[in-house]
C-alpha cells in the first residue's frame, strides 16, 4: 500500500503524457513505416502528412504552443514547400491546450533526429532540414514537472495530446489512402 501511494506521488505529467499517448504514437509510427524515407516521393508524402497535421494543430491552438511556438512556426515554414493548404481538410478542430501541442511538437523533434540520420545530408529537406530545439524541450519539461498529474489541467493536456495524435493519424490515413488510390 505504501509503495502504491509513493508510486502515485512520484508520477509526473510527462510520464502520464507518455503513457497516454503511447498507443497512438505507436499506431502513427506504424502507419508512417509504409513510407521509404530514402525515396524522394515518399519523403514528400511524409512532409505533406506533417504539413497538413501541423497546420490543423496550429489553427487549433491559435499558433500558441507554449515553448514550442517558435518551433511550430519554423516547422510550418519548412513544410510550406510540401504543398498548398488543403481545401478538403476536415473542419475546425476543437481548441487544443498549448501544452499538448508543445508536447507533441517538441517531442516529435527527438524521433525526427533518429530518422534524419538515415537520410543523406543533401536530401534533408522539409521536416528533415530542421534541427531540434533541445533548449525548448528542456524548458517545457521543467515547467510541466510542477503540474500535478491529478489536476484538471493535466487531464486536459493529456486528452488534447491524444487529439493531436488523432489529427496526425487522420492526415496519415488521408494522404496514404489517396496515394494508394492514385497508383491503382
Amino acid at each position: 500500500m505504501a509503495t502504491e501511494r509513493r508510486g502515485a506521488a512520484d508520477r509526473t505529467l510527462r510520464q502520464d503524457l507518455r503513457t497516454a499517448t503511447a498507443p497512438s504514437h505507436e499506431r502513427l509510427d506504424h502507419r508512417m513505416m509504409e513510407l521509404d524515407l530514402g525515396d524522394a516521393a515518399d519523403r514528400a508524402c511524409f512532409d505533406l502528412i506533417h504539413l497538413r497535421a501541423y497546420d490543423r494543430i496550429a489553427r487549433a491552438c491559435d499558433r500558441s504552443a507554449a515553448e514550442a511556438t517558435p518551433v511550430l512556426a519554423r516547422t510550418l515554414d519548412a513544410l510550406s514547400a510540401s504543398g498548398p493548404s488543403d481545401p478538403d481538410a476536415p473542419g475546425d478542430d476543437p481548441r487544443l491546450h498549448p501544452d499538448a501541442v508543445a508536447y507533441v511538437t517538441l517531442g516529435s523533434q527527438l524521433g525526427l533526429t533518429v530518422l534524419r540520420k538515415r537520410i543523406a545530408p543533401d536530401a534533408r529537406t522539409g521536416l528533415f532540414s530542421l534541427e531540434p530545439d533541445l533548449a525548448a524541450w528542456k524548458a517545457f519539461l521543467r515547467r510541466i514537472e510542477v503540474t500535478p498529474p491529478s489536476s484538471e489541467s493535466a487531464a486536459r493536456i493529456c486528452q488534447d495530446a491524444l487529439r493531436a495524435f488523432d489529427i496526425f493519424l487522420s492526415e496519415a490515413d488521408r494522404q496514404l489512402s489517396a496515394r494508394r488510390q492514385a497508383t491503382v
